[in-house]
């Protein structure tokens, strides 16, 4: 069976993110590999997720499993004319011939391979252009708790409103394209490989396979498909946190340009990240808690309605850098040194909790 090159080890690419390389199941580092017909179909899992891929090919019929990492690294191409890869089963190996050379890979059987997850009974949620589902899940993931025994914010929450993720120091928010019911929390890990594998120009179907006992959630997105299972776990009521705009006592509004590269610079200062802001009748950043030297800039602000004493508060620098757009303005909303900081932006939100100073 032929395929093309650079195709192949694209989807190779992000498939081998999902095969574990230890553990007790080493067929688990193994990607599933079904030609037939005009197409070619790579499957990997790690038994709570399962991404496919169909490539367009040619050739015989052809099922194996071969390890996905080593297989990705074969295939790599190494200029712009990739061509095409030729895959041959011979007994117990496979056989991979690129311009010309052939090579042999260890193979496994494929009825080892787990078995897919549950075909019947699966629900449409919804569809949606890929665009500002992709868009969305961006915004939030820098937002999600890195702790895995922390399952409640180490996951993307989506409801008929937004979707959002938290780590209990800041919380972004992105407006919905889908309309799931009931709400549906993510493992941030298929989130994330989620928002890698949207293609902006495709449409994806939302489907979800829910019992007394699984639920599950199947989106499909021009050659790619993933399942994955939800977490039976509580997100924290979000809105609880959420400062209402009209009750922050200064809002400024920022180029984003600006501001990025003056955080960028006053970060160089910072050791923990953290920097002070005041404002008065100007906007000054400042490096807080750090020995590395003192340094204080300036943010001409586009817009800035703030009144009377001057306002200082401390904030994770990072947390800041990652809620800033890529282009546009900003808006930062403001209160006592102790309330949270609110950036809106193009209809998308974020929550900063404040540092002490």
């Amino acid at each position: 069976m032929r395929v093309d090159r650079r195709a192949l080890h694209d989807a190779l690419k992000e498939l081998a993110r999902l095969a574990p390389t230890r553990g007790a199941l080493p067929h688990l580092s193994n990607v599933l590999m079904v030609g037939v017909g005009d197409k070619l179909v790579l499957t990997t899992t790690d038994l709570t997720t399962r991404l496919t891929c169909e490539l367009p090919a040619q050739g015989n019929t052809l099922e194996i499993c071969v390890p996905a990492k080593l297989l990705a690294s074969l295939v790599k191409p190494a200029g712009k004319g990739a061509g095409d890869v030729a895959l041959e089963v011979a007994g117990d190996k496979i056989c991979v011939t690129i311009s010309g050379t052939t090579m042999q890979l260890p193979a496994a059987d494929p009825q080892l391979f787990p078995s897919a997850f549950s075909t019947n009974d699966w629900a449409l949620v919804g569809l949606c252009d890929a665009r500002p589902l992709q868009e969305a899940l961006s915004w939030v993931l820098p937002a999600t708790s890195a702790d895995p025994t922390r399952k409640h914010l180490n996951s993307v929450y989506v409801d008929q409103d937004a979707v959002v993720a938290t780590d209990g120091h800041r919380l972004h928010l992105a407006p919905s394209p889908i309309k799931p019911e009931p709400p549906m929390l993510l493992p941030s890990s298929s989130a994330a490989m989620l928002s890698r594998i949207l293609k902006r120009d495709d449409q994806v179907v939302i489907a979800r396979h829910k019992t007394k006992d699984q639920d599950q959630l199947r989106v499909r997105c021009g050659p790619w498909q993933l399942e994955t299972r939800l977490l039976d776990e509580q997100f924290p009521p979000y809105n609880h946190v959420i400062p209402a705009k009209e009750a922050q006592q200064s809002q400024v509004i920022f180029d984003t340009a600006a501001l990025s590269v003056a955080l960028a610079q006053v970060m160089k200062l910072s050791e923990r990240g953290n920097i002070k802001v005041c404002v008065n009748g100007a906007v000054v950043f400042s490096p807080w808690g750090s020995s590395l030297g003192e340094a204080a800039m300036a943010v001409p602000a586009l817009e800035n309605n703030h009144s009377g004493p001057d306002l200082e508060i401390g904030v994770d620098g990072k947390y800041l850098l990652d809620a800033l757009p890529r282009a546009g303005q900003v808006e930062l909303g403001l209160c006592g040194p102790l309330d949270p900081v609110r950036v809106d932006t193009d209809g998308r939100l974020a929550v900063i909790m404040p540092v002490r100073l």
